[in-house]
């Protein structure tokens, strides 16, 4: 299904809405689609009760750009389109960027959530991630093969051990990242938006919320954690001893239990 705003589309799926009260989006981190939830999408606790919500960002999986656009216009077409899908109950799980944006969203409007749980996520786009950004922003710009830029790319999200066990499935894997983020101009545009979001307004989360992360994450530091934590002392937090920025894919089992205690102490399933 397609959102369509006056600059850019939102792709979007719902799954598992028959008599499904309750609505749990995903909200990914820059690069990643569906696939980075795979093992989350499965996890029958979550689909008891749940009807899931996928969304691909502008320039992602087939969603148009129509011409450049802003952090702040990226916000308000999401939640516009949680509004128009009338959503109830819903769960923010974010990844990476995905946990700034949810953040960001929860803040401009304290409605829209009932939960946030937040993964391989800090107080703002880390140096690192900046780094990558601009990296990739520089190689669209010199229309550098996509084989060229998403083969370096794709490593810095994972441990050296996770990265070994994918060494089998090395061009499936930056197949998969070649073909999501096919759209050279409107990637170009994204990341021209996500580089230009300003500095996080004052205030509060109003609701129950949850950072998961690992101890040496290399995109966003443990530093990086902490800050958020510090900004929003409310947020639980947890960590695992890991060197992967994916913990939802490395450590599912340890994610996915976390996820699922959390909702259950917070409005339950």
């Amino acid at each position: 299904m397609i959102f369509e705003s006056d600059k850019f589309q939102l792709a979007y799926r719902l799954y598992n809405q028959t008599g499904k009260a309750n609505t749990i989006v995903f909200l990914n981190g820059v690069f990643h689609g569906e696939d980075t939830w795979v093992k989350q999408k499965r996890l029958r606790p979550l689909l008891a009760s749940n009807q899931l919500l996928f969304i691909d960002y502008p320039g992602c999986n087939g969603a148009k750009v129509h011409q450049p656009f802003s952090y702040d216009e990226l916000c308000q077409a999401l939640i516009a389109l949680f509004k128009e899908l009338n959503l109830q109950h819903v769960t923010a799980i974010g990844y990476s960027l995905g946990g700034v944006i949810a953040v960001d969203l929860a803040l401009r409007d304290p409605t829209l959530f009932e939960r946030l749980v937040l993964l391989n996520t800090g107080k703002s786009i880390s140096v690192h991630g900046r780094f990558l950004i601009n990296n990739v922003r520089h190689a669209m710009a010199e229309d550098l093969p996509m084989s060229s830029t998403f083969c370096n790319v794709f490593p810095w999200f994972f441990s050296e051990r996770y990265l070994t066990a994918l060494d089998g499935m090395y061009d499936q894997v930056l197949k998969r990242y070649m073909d999501y983020n096919s759209d050279r101009h409107g990637i170009g545009l994204l990341l021209d938006a996500v580089s230009g979001r300003g500095p996080r307004g004052e205030g509060q989360l109003a609701i129950p919320a949850m950072l998961l992360g690992t101890e040496g994450d290399p995109i966003c530091s443990a530093s990086q954690q902490q800050a958020l934590i510090e900004r929003f002392p409310s947020i639980e937090y947890h960590a695992i001893a890991s060197t992967s920025h994916a913990a939802n894919i490395e450590h599912y089992q340890w994610i996915n239990q976390h996820i699922v205690d959390f909702m259950e102490r917070h409005h339950g399933l």
